[in-house]
C-alpha cells in the first residue's frame, strides 16, 4: 500500500521564509559574512536584496498554491475576517503619508499568509508544521549559543546604558526571547504528544537550550519571552487535563477568563488599600523592573495621544514607525523606539478603531476555530491554543501584529488561519 507523505518539497519554501523571519534579514547576514550589501538604512526605500528574496519566495508560493487543487471559496469563507483585515490594510494606503511604503509592507505581511497556506495545504498539515519548526529551531538555537559564546561581535549587543544583551541569531534580546518562546512551547508540546523514544531526548536537549537562552544573564534576560513561554506551557498543561472532555474546553476557558478577571478586580481593590499600587505595578516592581516597564508606559501615553488624532481609520498601515519622519517620539525617548511595544496600540495608531475591531473579530473567530480543533485533532488544538494565547499576551508589552516577515506574525497566522478539507487530493509533487 502506498504511504501518504507527511510533507512535500514545497515545505522548504515557508521553512526558508520563517528561518529568515525568526532571525535576521538576508542583507544583514551577508554583511556579517563580509559582503557589502545595502541593508536599507533609508526606511522609505528598504533593502533591495531583501526585497528580491521575499518577492521571489512569495511568487514561488503563489505558483505552488495555484498548482494545488484547492477549493479557494472554502478557504475564503473560512478566513473571511483575516482577508477583510488584509483588504483594509491595503485600502488604508490611500490616506497614508507614505503610500508606497504601506503597499511594500502590505505585500510582505501578505507573504506570511501565502507561506502559511503552503504549510496548511500540505498532505499532513500538523506534521508539516512540526517539520517546519523543527528544521528552523535545530539551526537557530545551537547557532545562537555558538554566536553568544564564541562570536560575540555578532551574538552579543549592548543597551544604551552599556549593559550586555544576548542576541544570538536575532537582532535584540527581546527578539531572541520571541524565538525561544515559540521553540519552548513547540518542544514541550512535541515531547508530551507522543510516547518516550529517541526523539524525546532530542526534544529535551533543545528545550534545555531554549531555557538557557531565555534565562540568560541578569541584563540579557527577556522577561517577556520567559513569562510568555510559561503562559504557553501552562496552557498546554491545562489542555492536557481537558482531554477527557474536549468538547467542554471552550466553556472551561471562558470560565477561566472570568475567574482571572474577578481575581484581578479583588486584587485591585485589596492592593490599592494596602499599598496604594495596582496589582500589575506591584508584580512588576517585585520582579525587579520599574513600574513604567522600562519606559513603555510613557511611550504608550505619547503614542495614544497621537493615535487619538485619527481615531477611526488611523494614519495608514505601515506608515507610522518610519524612523522619526512623521513624529518626534525619538526626541522624547532616547532609546529610539521602532514600535509602541504594544501590538494593540500599534494597530490602533495605524488602522484606527476599524482595524482594532477587525483584529478583535479575528481573535474571537480563531478562538472558536481552535476550540473546534480539539474535537478533530486534540494535539493540534493544544499547540494552536498555547501559541495563540502566548502571542495575545505577548502583544501587551511587545508588538508583532501585522509586522510582515516577522516571527510571531507568521506564527499567529499559522494558528489563526483555517483551511477546510480540500475538495480534491493534493498534487503531491509540490
Amino acid at each position: 500500500m502506498e504511504t501518504k507523505r507527511n510533507s512535500t518539497l514545497a515545505l522548504w519554501l515557508p521553512t526558508i521564509w520563517y528561518a529568515i523571519a525568526a532571525s535576521r534579514a538576508v542583507g544583514q547576514w551577508l554583511n556579517l559574512l563580509g559582503y557589502e550589501v545595502t541593508t536599507g538604512v533609508d526606511y522609505l526605500e528598504g533593502s533591495p536584496i531583501d526585497r528580491v528574496v521575499f518577492s521571489t519566495l512569495i511568487l514561488l508560493g503563489v505558483v505552488i498554491l495555484f498548482r494545488r487543487r484547492i477549493d479557494w471559496r472554502k478557504i475564503a469563507r473560512g478566513n473571511a475576517s483575516i482577508l477583510t483585515l488584509f483588504a483594509y490594510m491595503l485600502f488604508s494606503a490611500l490616506w497614508s503619508d507614505f503610500s508606497e511604503v504601506s503597499i511594500k509592507r502590505w505585500i510582505r505581511a501578505g507573504g506570511d499568509f501565502v507561506m502559511v497556506l503552503v504549510v496548511l495545504t500540505e498532505p499532513n498539515p500538523v506534521e508539516a508544521i512540526s517539520a517546519l519548526l523543527r528544521r528552523c529551531f535545530y539551526l537557530h538555537l545551537p547557532l545562537s549559543i555558538i554566536l553568544i559564546k564564541y562570536f560575540r561581535t555578532i551574538g552579543v549587543g549592548w543597551t544604551d546604558t552599556g549593559a550586555e544583551m544576548w542576541m544570538g541569531v536575532t537582532t535584540h534580546k527581546n527578539v531572541l526571547g520571541e524565538l525561544c518562546m515559540v521553540s519552548g512551547v513547540f518542544f514541550l508540546w512535541n515531547m508530551t504528544r507522543k510516547r518516550m523514544n529517541k526523539s524525546t531526548i532530542i526534544d529535551l536537549l533543545y528545550l534545555f537550550m531554549t531555557l538557557w537562552l531565555l534565562t540568560g544573564s541578569d541584563t540579557s534576560r527577556s522577561n517577556t519571552g520567559l513569562f510568555m513561554f510559561a503562559a504557553g506551557a501552562a496552557m498546554l498543561l491545562y489542555a492536557s487535563f481537558a482531554k477527557a472532555n474536549p468538547r467542554h474546553i471552550r466553556r472551561h476557558l471562558l470560565k477561566g477568563a472570568f475567574l482571572i478577571a474577578l481575581l484581578y478586580l479583588i486584587l485591585q481593590a485589596s492592593a490599592g488599600v494596602a499599598t496604594g499600587k495596582s496589582p500589575l505595578s506591584f508584580i512588576i516592581e517585585t520582579s525587579g523592573r520599574d513600574s513604567t516597564l522600562t519606559g513603555r508606559t510613557d511611550l504608550w501615553n505619547d503614542v495614544f495621544d497621537i493615535a487619538n488624532r485619527h481615531p477611526i481609520f488611523g494614519v495608514g498601515y505601515g506608515s507610522f514607525w518610519i524612523g522619526d519622519k512623521a513624529n518626534n517620539l525619538w526626541e522624547r525617548h532616547i532609546w529610539k523606539p521602532s514600535s509602541a511595544h504594544n501590538g494593540y496600540l500599534d494597530v490602533y495608531v495605524e488602522l484606527g478603531v476599524v482595524g482594532l475591531f477587525l483584529l478583535l473579530l479575528i481573535i474571537i473567530i480563531s478562538f472558536r476555530n481552535i476550540a473546534t480543533t480539539f474535537e478533530l485533532d486534540f494535539e493540534y488544538g493544544r499547540l494552536r491554543l498555547a501559541l495563540f494565547f502566548a502571542i495575545l499576551l505577548h502583544n501587551i508589552t511587545e508588538s508583532s501584529f501585522l509586522r510582515g516577515a516577522s516571527n510571531l506574525w507568521f506564527i499567529f497566522l499559522l494558528v489563526a488561519v483555517t483551511v477546510p478539507a480540500l475538495s480534491k487530493p493534493l498534487n503531491n509533487s509540490l
